[in-house]
């Protein structure tokens, strides 16, 4: 099936759709539950930055009281792979 992803249906093969604000609070979510389950503190740590950075990005997506939104640049890489913005 050229042309679609896990997410949604692009309109041209290789086009992936941005993720929702909805997508970026799970997964807030999940690395909040992550740093519950974990006991070493740097770990713990790092899970709930990375839960902050998501759901910043999450609430930027949202429309405000005007109904647009503005996305912003997460501070550090969501994933953890890629280095600190500075």
């Amino acid at each position: 099936m050229q042309g679609w992803s896990r997410i949604a249906p692009s309109s041209r093969p290789g086009d992936v759709p941005m993720p929702s604000a909805e997508y970026y609070h799970r997964q807030a979510d999940l690395f909040l539950t992550l740093s519950l389950a974990s006991t070493n503190a740097e770990v713990i740590a790092r899970f709930r930055k990375m839960a902050g950075d998501y759901r910043t990005l999450a609430r930027s997506m949202e429309p405000d009281q005007d109904g647009a939104a503005e996305p912003v640049q997460p501070a550090v890489d969501p994933t953890g792979i890629g280095k600190a913005a500075s």
